[in-house]
């Protein structure tokens, strides 16, 4: 019978003998308790609070749970440490626990108005999606949920739709202003035998709260364009005073227009070149120098662009060109 009995307790709790059931999680959940709260006075905050949190769920406590609470709000995870708090409180006012209470009435307080929050807003073509499934940060979103704004934590969240028969969807959104609410929208699924290229769904993956347009790239085109004028500007600036030191040889070996040997033509000739040069450059360099100022005026929203310089040169001509993208 002794035998028999040693087994039975060293096989695992059962309800003849509560009081060991409770003793093991109890010792794991204290240990993970002290452990945290080390890692919190050291700082350590992204080990501490999974160290809490397992606490809480062997042991659950109105205690451990303000700790928890604290742990996430000084990890910057504010949606995480409000809903915490919020447990927290409750669980004070069960307990009559008027000192934690106001612990947690004073944090929510601070951290309400610094929460950010992501509003899913789902067309209606794609709400009558049969087998929709959108999940937030990995984890699946209720309908009852579509439209709200939930707080989150600060950081990327990654977005999911989903449903027989379409081509998923993903996207990331980047919550990272206090305050702030984010409207991820999202359109029509295509169906998985459509074109990838099917313009009928959501829009692409980009971060919200951010228009999508063409300002930065327009802008950096401007620049460049720009640069390319004072380019060209300095290439007539440096024709002209050859052109300039040319004609002052040349007046040496020619009266007028008429030249009195070989080598007064030629450095005529040089002359006129380097003049004709000069002037193209100083009007090509001008035209740039505008237009670059203008594109950087007028840039409307922001997005990309490319943009290349062209040397022009040939016989009786030089330049130098721009070309843009955006």
């Amino acid at each position: 019978m002794r035998r028999r009995l040693l087994v039975l307790l060293v096989a695992g709790c059962v309800p003849a003998f509560p009081a060991i059931c409770a003793a093991q999680p109890s010792a794991a959940a204290q240990t993970l308790f002290d452990e945290a709260r080390a890692l919190m006075d050291a700082g350590n905050f992204a080990d501490a609070c999974p160290k809490l949190a397992e606490s809480q769920r062997l042991d659950p406590g109105g205690g451990t749970l303000i700790h928890l609470a604290l742990c996430y709000e000084k990890q910057g995870k504010t949606a995480s440490a409000w809903v915490t708090f919020n447990e927290a409180l409750s669980a004070a006012k069960r307990d009559r626990r008027d000192d934690r209470s106001k612990v947690a009435e004073e944090h929510l307080a601070a951290l309400t108005p610094k929460l950010t929050k992501l509003r899913l807003v789902v067309s209606a073509d794609l709400a009558k999606t049969p087998g929709l499934v959108i999940r937030r940060g990995g984890d699946p979103v209720s309908r009852a949920e579509w439209g709200s704004a939930v707080p989150v934590d600060p950081g990327p969240i990654p977005i999911e739709a989903s449903a027989p028969g379409k081509r998923p969807w993903q996207r990331t959104v980047t919550a990272d202003q206090p305050g702030q609410t984010i409207d991820a929208e999202l359109g029509v699924l295509p169906s998985s035998d459509s074109p990838a290229s099917d313009t009928s769904a959501v829009p692409p993956e980009e971060d919200a709260g951010v228009s999508a347009g063409s300002s930065g790239g327009l802008r950096t085109a401007g620049l460049v364009v720009a640069g390319v004028g004072v380019v060209g500007l300095g290439v007539g600036g440096y024709f002209g005073l050859r052109a300039m030191s040319k004609k002052k040889d040349a007046d040496e070996h020619c009266d007028g227009s008429a030249c009195r040997d070989q080598t007064g033509v030629d450095l005529r000739h040089d002359a006129q070149s380097a003049g004709t040069i000069s002037t193209i450059a100083f009007v090509a360099g001008g035209v740039a120098t505008a237009a670059g100022v203008v594109l950087y005026l007028t840039a409307p929203q922001p997005g990309r662009a490319r943009a290349r310089l062209m040397p022009r040169i040939g016989v009786g001509f030089a330049g130098v060109g721009a070309e843009a993208n955006w």
